[in-house]
């Protein structure tokens, strides 16, 4: 059976990205294989891993918002912005009240702008900001717009304060935590760091490495494939009938009779197009209100990606 679909796996400490990435691409032996968001080395937690055609849909998981589990640790802080890092500075915290705390935490819940890890794959002139901090150069990346959605403090038992956040594509929790230090006085780094959810992709299922190979290996991760055509069902889904199948897969345009059931366009975002088979052929968005007056405005629908297929 072909390996082609969504396959979610718990990261391990110590593991990169791309280790995982490698991992499978070569004891699956198999050439595509993507993933649709970095974890730091220290992070565990969901990682969505695209097998074979559905490396072509990671772009749309990858703006997904995210949700982790972190401990953060006050009064120390490193030069990574975690506990991988080397120890700058270490202060007293035995002055901190729990409600101090809890409020500086909280207070970052809204949209802000935060500033990338020295210690991160973010690029600013063509290099990485890991390559300018390895060499001890100090540069200034652009601030990124990101938001926290909600946060929520579980526990507090100094120095360690874990909490659960909800969050935009592009927020660095290890930001997070170097801004919570500086905003208590006491310095703080990432201690633990988990990620459970991405968009409607939880934790619970996911496949945990533990240097499997071969046919074990390729048996585990078939149990666990989400399949292509079900990777994107959280979109809004607009069903073709089958004498206009051919419209979609040569990217003619589109109208409202074509489909099955049609009530509408969703407001903003994607949608997918799918056949009376389930499969999907498209990927579609909704005309921004600039491009309704150009001459390719001809519908409403504006194809992002068109699935060829023989069936």
């Amino acid at each position: 059976m072909e390996l082609d679909g969504l396959l979610k796996v718990d990261k391990r400490k110590g593991w990169s990205s791309h280790d995982v990435v490698a991992y499978l691409r070569k004891h699956l032996k198999i050439g595509k294989v993507g993933h649709s968001g970095t974890l730091d080395p220290l992070a565990t937690g969901l990682l969505l891993m695209g097998l074979g055609r559905a490396t072509r849909l990671l772009p749309y998981l990858v703006e997904l918002n995210k949700e982790y589990r972190v401990v953060f640790k006050l009064g120390q802080t490193t030069d990574t912005y975690d506990a991988f890092g080397s120890i700058k500075e270490v202060n007293p915290i035995e002055h901190l009240r729990e409600e101090e705390i809890e409020e500086a935490i909280l207070a970052f819940q809204g949209v802000q702008t935060q500033l990338p890890p020295p210690y991160s794959a973010v690029k600013l002139e063509g290099k990485k900001l890991y390559e300018y901090a390895r060499r001890g150069e100090e540069v200034e990346p652009a601030p990124r717009k990101v938001e926290i959605k909600r946060i929520q403090v579980r526990s507090i038992e100094l120095p360690l304060v874990e909490a659960e956040l909800s969050c935009s594509k592009g927020t660095y929790v290890r930001s997070m935590a170097s801004k919570l230090g500086e905003n208590l006085g006491v310095g703080a780094h990432v201690l633990e760091l988990t990620r459970i959810r991405v968009g409607p992709f939880d934790l619970p299922g996911s496949l945990s490495i533990k240097r499997q190979e071969g046919d074990s290996l390729r048996d585990l991760v078939l149990s666990k494939l989400l399949p292509f055509d079900q990777v994107l069902d959280f979109m809004p889904t607009l069903v073709i009938k089958e004498e206009y199948r051919e419209v979609i897969l040569h990217g003619r345009p589109l109208l409202q009779e074509y489909f099955q059931d049609f009530d509408g366009l969703p407001e903003s975002g994607y949608a997918v197009i799918k056949d009376n088979r389930n499969a999907l052929l498209a990927v579609v968005r909704t005309r921004r209100d600039s491009e309704r007056g150009t001459p390719q405005a001809v519908s409403d629908f504006k194809y992002c990606r068109v699935f060829l297929s023989a069936g």
